[in-house]
C-alpha cells in the first residue's frame, strides 16, 4: 500500500474515529485528540503539559528515534501494547528524538519487591489497552493491566503531578530510574546515537522528600535536568542503587547507573500523589518551582486550572462549522503548535545557557527546544499572529544566545546548540516578527546578531562537517565537493539573506540592504539548464553525475532529507526569478503541474524516512515543501493553489492515531494545517504577506491581541466547492494573491464566496503577487 492509499484508508478510520469519539461542543479542548498522530510516523505522544511549558510529562512505550514503525522520537507510539513508565521531558512531535529524561514507575511489591539485593536484569512494563487510556488536555490516564494500578498525570508549567492508585492490600511504591533515556537522539557528531548518563545523583532528603539531577548528553551535548519531589505519603522504605547493586545503609547515590526504589505507608487510601518539580540550573531551583507552582495536593484542581489555561489558548480561534471531524483536527493542531516554544527558565528566572554557565532573565527565556529549521516556516508566524508577547520572548532569547555563544541559534536543544539543521533561520523569525511591529527588544543590536551570523566563516561541527557560511562566500554557492547538503545549504542561505535584506531596509542600513539582497541571487547558481532542477555543483563549477532526481540518500548527498525534486522550488523569496530562469511563468507552472503528478518512487539503498505525505514528488511530511502548493498564487493560477492545499488538507490530514503524515516536528505540521484552514499561508518572511489558499470552514473568528477580531466567512462552501469564486477584505472587493499582515490584525473581515469551479480570472494577473527579487534590485537603483 503506497503512502496515499494508506492516507485515504486513515482519513476513513479518522472520521469513523471522530464519529465515536466526539459529539458537538461549544468547548474547544473537547475537540482536542492528543492522540492524533501518535501512530503511523507522527512521533506525537499524549503528554500533560500548559501551554509552552517546561514539562511534559506522559507514558513512554518506547526509548527510539525515528523511522515508521521502528522507533518514535517523542517516547510514545500508539501501536506499542505496554508502557515502560511515566517520563517528565518530552518533545512531543520530534524529528529527532532525545529526552525521556527522569522516569516514574509505580510498584505494587510484585514487579519490583523491597529489600531486593540486586535491581533485575528484565525491563519493568505493563501490558494496556488503549480502552483503558484516556488522553486529554492537561489531563492523561491509564490502566497498567499488569499492575493493578491507575496512573494519572497532569502538570503546571515547570511540574509534573501524578496520582496513582493501587489495589486494594497491594504494596505501594515507586520506582525512579535516572539511567533511563533516549535511544535514538541525533548528536552533533554521530546521527541515531544513544543518550549517555555522564553523572546523576539521588537523595533522600526527609520522609516525604528526594531530590536529584541527571547530565547526560545524546542529541544535546550536555543537558542537566536537575528534579526536586514530594509524595504524599511517608516513605516506609527505600532501596537505593547503583549498577543494579543494592547500596545499604545509604541515603544518597551517585554514578551513571542509578534507581531507587520506594515503598509507601499504606495509610487509609490507596493512593500515591507525587509532585516533582524540574529546573536546567540546580536541585534549589527545582524546589522553588514546586513551592511556587505546586503547593496544595488538590490533584483536580491543577487538571482544572490546566484545562482552564488550555481553553483559553484554543479558543483564540473560534470555528463555526458542521462538520465535527474537521474541527477536532483543527483544534488538535492548534494544540500541538501551541506546546512550543518551549520555557527553560526558572521562577525566578533563572537558565543554563549554551555557555553551560547560569544566567537570568526578566522574560520567560524559551530555550527549552528552538527547533526554527521546522517552525520559522508555519508555526512561529501563526503564533506572531496570535501570542505576539510569546514570539517577543523568543526573540529576546535569540539575542540572550548570541550575547554568550557568538551567533544566532540554529537547533538548540535543552539550551545547547546542537547544529543539527541547515540555515541560518533565527534571520526569518527575527526579520518578520519586526516587520509586524513585535519590537520589545534593541533592534540594532538583534541586527548585528543577524549580520554576524550571516558572515560567520564557520559556525560549527555537524554531520561531519564543519559548517558555515566560507565556502557560500567564496563561490556564490556551496560546493557540493566541500559541504553536505549542499543544495539545501545553499537555497535556504540565500532565502535568509533575503530576510536580512528586509530587516536591513527597515533599518535604513542601505549598504547591507544592497549586499544581502544581491546575495540573495545565489540560488540561481546551482540551477542547472539541462535538468531544469537544483543540482548538486562542486568547486570547479561542474555538475555532480550522475544525477538522478529522484535519488535520496539520507543526510549524505546533496539535499537534507528530501531530493532534487522536492528541493527545487525552495526559493519561496523570489517565485518570479525562479520562473525567469526556467524560461517563464508557463514553464514553472508545467513543472510545479510535473512534480504533483509523478510517480511517487524514491530512489536509493539509504532513502530518507522523513520523504513521507508524497502526492506525485510533493512530500508534505517534511517541511521544505510547505510553501510548495502555494507557489501557483505567485505565477497567476491560484485555483491551483486552492487544488492542492484542498488536497493536502483532505488526505494527508485526520484526527486519527495515523492522522499525521509525517513527523509533527513541534507542531510545523500542525501549524500548517491550521494556518491552511483559516486560509491563508505565510510563504515568505519579512514583509508581512500571506498567500491566500482556501478556507476549510464556513466561519473563523480570531480573536487578537487588543481586542482586535479577524472575521473569516466562506459563502457556498462545501466538500466540492473548494475554488475562490471572488473575495471581499474589510468590504471591499479584493483581486490579490495575498493578505498584508496589517489588513488582517486590524480588525480585518474576509469575504470568501466559493464555488465548484475554479475562477480562472480571480487573482491570475502577475501584478497580483509579491514583487520579484529582480523587481527589488529594480527599485533599489
Amino acid at each position: 500500500m503506497n503512502v496515499l492509499s494508506f492516507f485515504r484508508l486513515s482519513l476513513f478510520l479518522g472520521t469513523v474515529y471522530c464519529a465515536v469519539a466526539q459529539s458537538p461542543s461549544t468547548r474547544p479542548i473537547d475537540l482536542v485528540n492528543p492522540l492524533m498522530g501518535s501512530g503511523f510516523d507522527g512521533r506525537i505522544s499524549p503528554i500533560v503539559s500548559v501551554p509552552f511549558g517546561m514539562v511534559q510529562l506522559g507514558a513512554d512505550t518506547r526509548t527510539g528515534g525515528s523511522g515508521y514503525n521502528k522507533m518514535s522520537g517523542s517516547g510514545y507510539h500508539y501501536d506499542d501494547k505496554a508502557i515502560t513508565g511515566f517520563s517528565h521531558v518530552h518533545k512531543s512531535g520530534a524529528g529527532c528524538g532525545d529526552f525521556l529524561d527522569l522516569l516514574f514507575v509505580p510498584l505494587n511489591g510484585r514487579n519490583l519487591p523491597a529489600g531486593a539485593a540486586n535491581y533485575p536484569d528484565y525491563a519493568l512494563k505493563s501490558a494496556f489497552s488503549h480502552d483503558r487510556e484516556q488522553a486529554k488536555p492537561g489531563h492523561y490516564s491509564v490502566f497498567l493491566d499488569d499492575y493493578g494500578i491507575k496512573a494519572e498525570l497532569t502538570a503546571t508549567a515547570r511540574c509534573g503531578f501524578h496520582r496513582y492508585s493501587y489495589q486494594k492490600n497491594d504494596a505501594q511504591g515507586l520506582l525512579i530510574d535516572l539511567k533511563y533515556g533516549s535511544t535514538g537522539a541525533c548528536t552533533i557528531v554521530k546521527e541515531d546515537s544513544y543518550d549517555t548518563v555522564r553523572v546523576s545523583h539521588l537523595e533522600v532528603v526527609d520522609k516525604y522528600t528526594v531530590k536529584g539531577y541527571r547530565i547526560s548528553n545524546g542529541f544535546a551535548p550536555e543537558q542537566h535536568v536537575y528534579f526536586y519531589t514530594k509524595f504524599s505519603k511517608p516513605i516506609k522504605s527505600v532501596d537505593l542503587f547503583f549498577k543494579n547493586q543494592r547500596q545499604t545503609n545509604q541515603q544518597s547515590v551517585t554514578g551513571t547507573d542509578v534507581k531507587a526504589v520506594f515503598y509507601f505507608e499504606a495509610g487509609t487510601t490507596e493512593q500515591v500523589l507525587i509532585k516533582t518539580a524540574l529546573s536546567s540550573v540546580d536541585m534549589e531551583g527545582a524546589e522553588k518551582n514546586l513551592t511556587s507552582e505546586l503547593k496544595a495536593w488538590d490533584f483536580e484542581e491543577v487538571i482544572r486550572q490546566n484545562q482552564q489555561a488550555w481553553n483559553k489558548e484554543l479558543s483564540r480561534i473560534e470555528i463555526s462549522d458542521a462538520n465535527e471531524a474537521n474541527k477536532s483536527t483543527f483544534y488538535s493542531t492548534l494544540y500541538f503548535t501551541l506546546m512550543y516554544p518551549m520555557l527553560y527558565s526558572d521562577v525566578d528566572g533563572k537558565y543554563r545557557g549554551p555557555d553551560m554557565k547560569v544566567h537570568r532573565a526578566d522574560f520567560p527565556y524559551y530555550g527549552q527546544v528552538v527547533s526554527i529549521w521546522d517552525t520559522f516556516r508555519g508555526a512561529v508566524p501563526l503564533l506572531s499572529f496570535l501570542q505576539p508577547d510569546v514570539i517577543n520572548d523568543y526573540v529576546k532569547t535569540f539575542l540572550k544566545h548570541y550575547d554568550v555563544f557568538g551567533q544566532l541559534p540554529i537547533n538548540v536543544l535543552a539550551g545547547q546548540e546542537t547544529f543539527q539543521m541547515l540555515g541560518l533561520h533565527s534571520i526569518p523569525i527575527i526579520s518578520d516578527s519586526y516587520f509586524k511591529g513585535i519590537r520589545g527588544y534593541d533592534a540594532d543590536h538583534a541586527f548585528e546578531a543577524m549580520k554576524t551570523s550571516a558572515m560567520k566563516d564557520t559556525s560549527g561541527f555537524s554531520m561531519r562537517y564543519f559548517v558555515g557560511l566560507k565556502n557560500y562566500k567564496k563561490y556564490g554557492y556551496v560546493p557540493a565537493d566541500l559541504e553536505m547538503e549542499a543544495v539545501a545549504r545553499t537555497l535556504e542561505y540565500a532565502y535568509d539573506d533575503w530576510s536580512l535584506a528586509q530587516m536591513a531596509k527597515m533599518l535604513n542600513k542601505k549598504a547591507d540592504y544592497r549586499y544581502f539582497l544581491n546575495r540573495a541571487s545565489s540560488y540561481r547558481n546551482i540551477f542547472s539548464k539541462e535538468s531544469q532542477l537544483m543540482r548538486g555543483r562542486f568547486a570547479d563549477g561542474s555538475w555532480r553525475t550522475p544525477f538522478d532526481p529522484y535519488a535520496s540518500n539520507h543526510r549524505r548527498d546533496d539535499y537534507c532529507e528530501g531530493n532534487a525534486w522536492q528541493w527545487s522550488f525552495f526559493v519561496p523569496h523570489d517565485v518570479k526569478g525562479l520562473a525567469q530562469i526556467m524560461g517563464g511563468k508557463e514553464k514553472l507552472i508545467a513543472r510545479l503541474d510535473t512534480l504533483f503528478s509523478l510517480r511517487s518512487d524514491i530512489a536509493g539503498k539509504n532513502t530518507s524516512g522523513d520523504i513521507t505525505g508524497l502526492i506525485g514528488q510533493y512530500a508534505h511530511g517534511n517541511e521544505p515543501s510547505h510553501h510548495t502548493a502555494y507557489m501557483y498564487a505567485y505565477l497567476g493560477q491560484p485555483w491551483k493553489t486552492q487544488k492542492y492545499v484542498d488536497k493536502i488538507r483532505t488526505t494527508l490530514y485526520n484526527n486519527s492515531p495515523t492522522g499525521l503524515c509525517g513527523n509533527d516536528d513541534t507542531g510545523q505540521m500542525s501549524a500548517w494545517y491550521v494556518l491552511s484552514a483559516l486560509g491563508f499561508y505565510p510563504v515568505r518572511h519579512g514583509d508581512g504577506t500571506y498567500v491566500i489558499g482556501s478556507p476549510l470552514f464556513k466561519s473563523a473568528k480570531v480573536h487578537l491581541p487588543a481586542g482586535k477580531i479577524l472575521e473569516i466567512t466562506a459563502k457556498n462552501l462545501s466538500k466540492n466547492n473548494i475554488y475562490i469564486q471572488s473575495v471581499r477584505l474589510n468590504g471591499k472587493a479584493y483581486n490579490k494573491a495575498y493578505f498584508n499582515h496589517f489588513d488582517l490584525v486590524n480588525n480585518g473581515k474576509i469575504e470568501f464566496t466559493m464555488g465548484a469551479y475554479p475562477n480562472t480570472k480571480w487573482a491570475a494577473d502577475a501584478a497580483a503577487a509579491p514583487p520579484s527579487l529582480a523587481d527589488e534590485l529594480k527599485n533599489l537603483k
